[in-house]
């Protein structure tokens, strides 16, 4: 079957591969749309495996706060290099998983990277990570992530700060007592401030509970 540019179009499009893997994928699969996606998946695995050593010191911090003011997500996906962090690509996973934890319930990051994808159901969490691995040409993986709601029945928010660089955030439970008082500016401000102060002291500790008298 003759591939034509159009076919290898349409293919980059849906994967992100390159051209060239875009239009070696047709011609092993004769032509087979869906059969291409997924050679290009399994050649993503396997670039995947062979970069999994490699050190991931640089990354970023997703982050959003629900615009309802009853919950906030932050998740840390890590790469090699800033360059790549800055890149549409690895920011546009991040992004991904945002939404990800923010429509989930993930006990550890195993389970997390076992969930279907959010963005796109017909691949785990996982599969994703290494589909963006194969693009980008670095080792990533998941680091911390958190997602915090308004304890039920209460009235305040989930306040949150992203420091400027985005490899820090935080996110913080105020309370109040009544809904106006939580939706004020005012509140709002102070649980903006209240975020920052955490993020510029990185306390050891945020509850008593994990106080222990070895400490």
């Amino acid at each position: 079957m003759s591939i034509t540019a159009a076919m290898v179009k349409d293919l980059r499009e849906k994967t992100a591969a390159g051209m060239m893997d875009c239009k070696k994928a047709l011609t092993e699969c004769d032509g087979d749309m869906e059969k291409a996606v997924d050679w290009l998946r399994q050649k993503g695995l396997s670039k995947a495996a062979k970069k999994a050593g490699r050190a991931t010191s640089e990354g970023l911090v997703g982050f959003e706060l629900a615009a309802d003011g009853k919950s906030g997500v932050a998740v840390e996906v890590k790469c090699e290099t800033d360059f790549v962090a800055r890149g549409d690509k690895f920011q546009g996973f991040v992004k991904d998983m945002v939404a990800q934890v923010a429509k989930g319930e993930y006990a550890d990051s195993e389970a997390l990277l076992a969930a279907p994808f959010v963005a796109d159901a017909s691949v785990t969490v996982k599969e994703a990570l290494d589909g963006v691995i194969a693009t980008t040409g670095e080792n990533m993986g998941l680091g911390k992530f958190a997602k915090m709601e308004l304890a039920a029945g209460k009235s305040g928010l989930i306040g949150g700060y992203l420091h400027s660089n985005g490899k820090l955030a935080v996110l913080v439970e105020m309370q109040t007592g009544s809904d106006a008082a939580a939706a004020s500016e005012a509140f709002h401000e102070v649980a903006k401030n209240v975020a920052m102060q955490i993020a510029a002291l990185n306390p050891r500790f945020w509850d008593k509970s994990q106080v222990t008298e070895d400490v």
